[in-house]
């Protein structure tokens, strides 16, 4: 899985959980070594930084999924 970013501006305000959460995600994977020269304790915390990334994630859309849907499909048009 790779965590994409949004630019600080374009979030600022919104949600700030889930972008500090894919942000220490992608810091993290970018600092251990490629997937299959990881150690068990790097593949764990590579998981449970990618979980915590998705667990914000959905949090965030169970609270905004129509005004994401609205966003997305231009006010469903």
């Amino acid at each position: 899985m790779t965590t994409v970013r949004p630019s600080p501006a374009a979030v600022e305000g919104v949600w700030p959980s889930l972008y500090e959460a894919a942000a220490r995600a992608e810091e993290l994977l970018a600092a251990l070594p490629e997937p299959g020269d990881r150690s068990p304790d790097q593949r764990a915390a590579a998981t449970a930084a990618k979980d915590a990334a998705r667990a914000e994630r959905v949090r965030f859309l169970e609270a905004h999924a129509a005004d994401v849907y609205d966003r997305l499909t231009k006010g469903r048009t």
